[in-house]
């Protein structure tokens, strides 16, 4: 990775780590995979797209979908809203995957304020939100 510069952050959770990220000058934040728990990638997004695993997608655009990959055990995603909103949603892939115990498969679950943001982890079957 050709990253020039590194910032570290400390997570503020019960089992707070250390992780450091670096830009990679492609509208993409790098972080090293040997960061336990750490997002992979962070993307900024102005337009609708599919998530990747461990990947935190900053949604800078009033109207957005983004869509779940399919449903694989330990897959995690987050998306967190920077702009202001008019329509921003977080659908699954396919119907019958759920979220939460409901089907956002048609209409997503909406992200309805800026700074929102929501982490989602798969157990293979379904997401749900943590």
């Amino acid at each position: 990775m050709a990253n020039k510069k590194f910032s570290q952050f400390t997570n503020q959770s019960p089992t707070s780590s250390t992780f450091f990220v670096g830009y990679d000058g492609a509208n993409n934040v790098r972080m090293p995979s040997a960061s336990v728990g750490a997002w992979n990638l962070v993307t900024e997004t102005t337009t609708s797209r599919t998530a990747a695993d461990k990947e935190f997608i900053l949604i800078n655009n009033s109207t957005c979908t983004i869509t779940l990959p399919a449903p694989v055990a330990q897959l995690r995603v987050a998306v967190k809203v920077v702009s202001s909103v008019t329509s921003i949603q977080v659908k699954t892939n396919a119907g019958g995957v759920q979220i939460d115990g409901v089907d956002h498969s048609t209409t997503g679950l909406p992200l309805t304020s800026q700074w929102e943001q929501r982490a989602l982890i798969c157990d293979g079957t379904h997401w749900y939100l943590y």
